[in-house]
Order: structure tokens, then sequence, then C-alpha cells
């Protein structure tokens, strides 16, 4: 199975993974779910039973708050959205 995170860390004093999916543009509400999903599979596969549950951050260029609130509401794992500065694309790469 391929899963295609963007970057993902280990914080030593949390004692837990970190999965970080950045976006160009907008948040967008199955963005939420795509990073349940990520929790998931690295909660399964990569964590120690001693462990901490992962966390999650969804990096977007513009943050629309009551889309995210609406999205992420009712989900149990620990998801946060934030905006930041533009973007800028690689040449040769497509959001």
């Amino acid at each position: 199975m391929a899963v295609d995170i963007d970057l993902l860390f280990y914080h030593l004093k949390l004692r837990c993974f970190v999965v970080i999916d950045l976006k160009i543009g907008s948040f967008r509400a199955d963005y939420a779910g795509k990073m349940n999903f990520y929790l998931n599979v690295v909660d399964d596969r990569l964590k120690h039973p001693s462990d901490q549950p992962s966390i999650g951050l969804i990096l977007c260029q513009e943050k629309n708050r009551i889309l995210a609130e609406y999205a992420l509401r009712g989900m149990t794992k620990a998801i946060g959205v934030s905006d930041g500065p533009p973007m800028e694309i690689p040449q040769g790469r497509s959001g």
C-alpha cells in the first residue's frame, strides 16, 4: 500500500509522530478525511505501543475557519489546520 505523506516527523518530547500535509490553495473539507487516513496508517504501521497517538497538521495557503471546523468536527484524531505565506511551486510540479 502506497501512502503519499508530505512530511513525517517524530516528536521526542511528546513521544508521537507528527504528520504534515502541505496544500497549495485554500483548505478543502476532503483534506480532513485524507489526514485522518494518514494518521490511522501511521498509528497502525509505525507507532510503538508506548507512543502517544499521532498528530496531524494541514498547512494551506488560505484557511477557511468555518469550513475547517465543520470538516474536523466529530473526528477523534488530533488534527489542526493552519495557513501561512504563499508557497512557490517548483518548476515542473503541480499541486
